[in-house]
């Protein structure tokens, strides 16, 4: 039986989720249904207004419940900005940062989340909603169907993907380095669960039999070391399945991880 190729049908999952998206905008129902999952929207909201969003509540709790278990599988399998950079190709190489360097730069995205949410309560609107990726995408794309439908041109269809470009395709590592949602993703993450990620086989890794392999190492866009207990496994893995997809003994599945790191022999 013909192994699935987990990765492309995630980029099937991409598209049409913007399909959705975009026609239920158009047919009425909106897209409000979508930007409950946020939790950082959640948490501006509350401070900018001073009350609780019950409205959000239970799209975000279920949410953070999907996160504890998959982790930020959202960042790989729902969010706009992983297929711009799938279409354009813009991964590029690998930014490995220094440890000394890694220690801050794992902090900014928190630091980016603290700061909106204290900046929501000071200017009484969620203000990283003006800057984020997914809200542009789809603003750029209600424009330019705005324009082709209703012959309404507007500045949105240069100021969008101009930020887009400045946000995802110039800072390519945007999603592990600067998005304050996918660092809430990681905090969740790390919060003891039944977590799914892709676990080793051991006995049949090339790696571990003494050969040379790092296909999964080389595909893995977080950096994360599969053949070895590589402790950033449950909060940076977004389980895009690419490392399943690449190995070429089929020595990763997507299962239940019972141990405390990333390995199992199957």
């Amino acid at each position: 039986m013909k192994r699935l190729n987990l990765s492309k049908y995630r980029i099937l999952t991409l598209a049409g989720g913007v399909i959705i998206i975009t026609a239920a905008f158009f047919i009425g129902t909106g897209v409000g249904s979508y930007c409950t999952l946020c939790p950082l929207g959640f948490l501006q909201i509350a401070a900018a207004s001073g009350s609780l969003p019950t409205g959000m509540l239970f799209g975000t709790l279920s949410g953070l419940i999907a996160v504890l278990v998959l982790g930020r599988f959202f960042c790989g399998w729902f969010c706009p900005t992983t297929l711009i950079k799938k279409v354009f190709g813009s991964n590029g190489k690998k930014y490995q940062p220094s440890e000394k360097a890694n220690k801050y730069i794992k902090r900014l995205p928190v630091l980016i989340a603290a700061g909106s949410v204290a900046v929501s309560f000071l200017a009484g609107f969620p203000v990283f909603c003006l800057i984020c990726p997914i809200g542009i995408f789809f603003g750029f794309i209600f424009a330019v169907l705005k324009m082709l439908f209703v012959l309404e041109p507007s500045w949105n269809l240069i100021i969008f993907p101009a930020i887009l470009a400045a946000e995802i395709l110039i800072f390519k590592k945007w999603c592990s380095y600067i998005c304050p949602v996918s660092a809430l993703f990681s905090l969740v993450s790390k919060i003891p669960f039944v977590r799914f990620r892709p676990v080793l086989n051991s006995q049949t890794c090339i790696s571990h039999s003494g050969g040379l392999c790092s296909s999964c190492i080389r595909c893995c866009q977080e950096g994360i070391n599969i053949t070895e207990n590589d402790e950033d496994m449950n909060t940076k893995c977004t389980s895009c399945m690419e490392c399943i997809d690449n190995c070429p003994t089929h020595s990763l599945s997507y299962a239940r991880n019972k141990t405390n790191n990333n390995q199992e022999d199957l």
